[in-house]
């Protein structure tokens, strides 16, 4: 049972407790609770229930098998994000991905979960060859130039692996691969953060995800790059905008917005980078977004966030329950 102490760890670290702090909680020594984790003590069953009730888990987290293993999460901003957030979110995708992944087996048969089914190492030389890249990957998709209903929807098309992640700030989304052949996008599941930003966030990770950036170029600007231009293409910015403009509104901008899903000031930076404004008129939109924003808003309405409860675990638990596979309280601890 030497899963059990690994799972303990991993409930306390994405509950960003410290031994110390855990203990507390119990009314238990540190040591105690140390043993626990490095398998040299077992703890009782009525000790498990309260590790349960203390970690903010079910009995059946605790119990459950460690079969997860992923490559290090790239986050977008690692040096301001404290070490304890960071593992704490690793625990946290690591549970996701441990449900999801079971689900899928049992819906589609043992190790039968199906790879990412995409394109991997377009080139990248330059911040050019990032849009590109986006605009290969929407070809692939079929996609034509149309705005993106559903960003997550599209990602599921290459079996990309959507996980909604511990609401932390200063945190976005982060990329991973589990033996090396499915894919996986954790997005900050906080509803403080607009739709716009939340697919943007997605869209740069699917970037990290199919690109193969040189060593001469910044990979996090090209990421950036990449999802402005698969979010709202070039073809479609000179549709919207025309080839070339001396000033945009901001009625513009939000319209953009509302139609493409992308922030007003992804609207600016897509209508410079595709030529149609200069760097002046860019600048002077950016100050006058500044000047306009309600606290750390965008002015108008804001972008609805993409639903996460119409996800992919969610829907394989409906087929699972449908199907007979599991019962409906199997299905809650999977939601849990």
């Amino acid at each position: 049972m030497a899963h059990i102490g690994e799972r303990i760890r991993l409930a306390r670290t994405r509950a960003r407790l410290s031994l110390e702090e855990l203990a507390s909680k119990m009314n238990v020594t540190k040591q105690a609770i140390s043993k626990y984790e490095t398998g040299k003590m077992a703890p009782s069953s009525a000790t498990l229930l309260e590790l349960s009730a203390g970690l903010g888990v079910t009995l059946d987290f605790l119990l459950r098998p460690m079969d997860v293993q992923f490559e290090q999460l790239k986050f977008r901003k690692l040096s301001k994000l404290p070490a304890k957030d960071r593992k704490a979110i690793e625990a946290d995708v690591q549970d996701y991905l441990e449900r999801l992944l079971l689900l899928e087996r049992i819906v589609y048969g043992d190790d039968n979960c199906p790879p990412f089914s995409g394109i991997r190492h377009l080139p990248v030389t330059a911040l050019g060859d990032a849009e590109v890249a986006a605009n290969r990957c929407r070809e692939v998709l079929k996609l034509g130039i149309d705005p993106i209903a559903n960003l997550t929807s599209v990602l599921d098309m290459w079996c990309i692996r959507v996980v909604p992640a511990l609401a932390v700030q200063g945190f976005d989304a982060v990329s991973t691969w589990l033996d090396q052949d499915i894919a996986v996008i954790a997005v900050n599941s906080s509803e403080d953060i607009p739709g716009d930003r939340q697919r943007f966030s997605m869209a740069h990770e699917l970037g990290h995800l199919v690109i193969g950036a040189s060593p001469a170029v910044d990979e996090e600007k090209a990421c950036n790059r990449f999802a402005e231009g698969f979010l709202f293409p070039r073809e479609a910015v000179l549709l919207e905008l025309g080839k070339s403009r001396t000033r945009l509104s901001l009625e513009e901008l939000h319209r953009l917005k509302q139609l493409y899903g992308v922030s007003m000031q992804t609207v600016v930076f897509r209508a410079l980078h595709c030529g149609v404004i200069n760097e002046a008129t860019a600048r002077g939109l950016h100050i006058r977004l500044s000047q306009s924003k309600v606290g750390k808003a965008e002015p108008f309405a804001g972008y609805p966030r993409e639903r996460s409860e119409l996800g992919r675990l969610d829907r394989l638990v409906d087929i699972a329950v449908a199907e007979q596979l599991i019962t409906v309280g199997r299905a809650m601890e999977f939601r849990a």
